[in-house]
Order: C-alpha cells, then sequence, then structure tokens
C-alpha cells in the first residue's frame, strides 16, 4: 500500500498539496472505507411517521 500511495503523493504534491493536506485526505479516506454508510444513516433517520396512504377530507363528509 505504501508503494502505491507514492506516486499518488508525489503527484499531488506537484499540484500544490502539502504534506498535511495529503495525511487529511488519506484519514478522511480511511473513514469512508471503515464506516458503513446505511448503518449511520438509518442510525440519524426519523422513522417515517406519514406511513399511511394519504386521504382525502371528503372522505370525511
Amino acid at each position: 500500500m505504501c508503494d502505491r500511495r507514492r506516486p499518488r503523493e508525489a503527484r499531488l504534491s506537484r499540484d500544490g498539496f502539502s504534506e498535511q493536506e495529503l495525511d487529511i485526505m488519506e484519514r478522511l479516506r480511511q473513514v469512508q472505507v471503515e464506516t458503513d454508510v446505511k448503518a449511520e444513516a438509518a442510525e440519524l433517520s426519523t422513522p417515517n411517521s406519514a406511513a399511511e396512504a394519504p386521504r382525502s377530507r371528503l372522505d370525511d363528509l
């Protein structure tokens, strides 16, 4: 993995990224790889309270 990252880091460094910025981007990539996005979204989501079929007020007449 280290050998694979070096050419990318060299290219990004040439493109104006500092060593610190490269480190931050690598840590963000690790978070993306290690995080179960679906589980996190499900935990943050609220239950759908409008699960019932829509009703017309005319039905009440």
